[in-house]
C-alpha cells in the first residue's frame, strides 16, 4: 500500500456519488494499491483483504459500479487480469523514488483484451471485447449512464405514456450532463405552464413526442398563482383540478 493524495473534489463528485459508499471507499483504496501509472493486478480476494477486510461485501460487484461509470478499466493479457485507473496521473504526484510500473497499459500489448465487465473469482471473463482501446469500456459506460439519466427524466415527466418510445428518443438524443439539466429544468417549467395545466393536463404531449420535438427549447407561459402539476401521474393533475374547483366554490361562498 502506498500513500496517495485525496482532494476535496472527491467528496463532491456527483457521478461517484451514485456508487455505494463501499464502492467509493474501494476506489480510494485502489489508488493506494496501484503503481505510479494507476495499474495493479485485478485479484478480487486480495483486494478485499487489503482494502475492506472487515466488511461483508462483493468486490466484483463494487468494482462493476466503478467500471460502468468509467472510473476503472479491467483488462487481460498473458492470462492475468489487471485494473487501470484512467485519470490516476491527473490527480496523483508520485514520489520520485517510486519504482516504474511493470504492468503494461491496455494498448501496449498486442494480445491484450479489454473486458466489458469485471471477472468472476475464477478469473473467467463474463464478456469480452477484442478491441484494445479502453474507450470501448467508456462507450459502454456512457450507455449505462444515459439510461440512468432517462429514469430521472421519466420520473419528472407528468404523463407516463409509451415509456419504450420515450427511452428510444432519449438514447437517440444522448444528452450531455448540461443538456440533462436543461431538459429537467424545462419539464419543471412546463409543469407550471398554462398549456400543461389546461383541461386537467390533456394537452401534455407524450414524453417521446416532447423529446423528439425538442420541447425543452419551447417557451412556456407561466400561470398566475395557479398550482403546478403536483405528482408524476395524471392523478396529480386531477387532484389539482379538484382542489382548484373547491377553492373557486369557497371564494364564491365567501363573496
Amino acid at each position: 500500500m502506498r500513500a496517495r493524495n485525496l482532494k476535496p473534489g472527491f467528496f463532491k463528485n456527483d457521478l461517484l456519488s451514485e456508487c455505494d459508499p463501499l464502492a467509493r471507499l474501494l476506489f480510494e483504496g485502489l489508488w493506494c494499491l496501484a503503481d505510479r501509472e494507476g495499474r495493479l493486478e485485478y485479484r478480487p480476494k486480495k483486494i478485499k483483504a487489503e482494502i475492506l477486510p472487515y466488511d461483508n461485501c462483493d468486490i466484483i460487484a463494487l468494482t462493476e459500479q466503478l467500471m460502468v461509470r468509467g472510473f476503472v478499466i479491467i483488462y487481460r493479457y498473458d492470462n492475468q487480469n489487471y485494473l487501470l485507473i484512467p485519470t490516476f496521473s491527473e490527480h496523483q504526484n508520485c514520489h520520485i523514488r517510486e519504482p516504474e510500473s511493470t504492468i503494461l497499459a491496455p494498448d501496449e500489448h498486442q494480445s491484450c483484451t479489454v473486458l466489458a465487465r469485471p471477472l468472476t473469482e475464477s478469473l473467467l471473463p463474463l464478456t469480452e471485447s477484442p478491441l484494445l482501446n479502453p474507450s470501448t469500456v467508456r462507450c459502454e459506460s456512457k450507455k449505462v449512464l444515459c439510461k440512468e439519466s432517462f429514469i430521472k427524466f421519466w420520473n419528472a415527466y407528468p404523463k407516463k405514456k409509451a415509456k419504450g418510445d420515450a427511452e428510444k428518443a432519449w438514447l437517440k438524443i444522448n444528452p450531455s450532463e448540461h443538456l440533462i439539466e436543461i431538459i429537467l429544468s424545462a419539464v419543471q417549467r412546463a409543469k407550471t405552464s398554462r398549456d400543461w395545466l389546461k383541461d386537467s393536463g390533456q394537452f401534455i404531449p407524450h414524453p417521446a413526442t416532447w423529446l423528439n420535438r425538442k420541447g425543452w427549447e419551447d417557451e412556456y407561459e407561466p400561470t398566475n398563482g395557479l398550482n403546478p402539476v403536483v405528482s408524476n401521474s395524471s392523478l396529480g393533475i386531477l387532484d389539482w383540478a379538484v382542489r382548484r374547483e373547491k377553492e373557486d366554490e369557497q371564494r364564491g361562498t365567501e363573496g
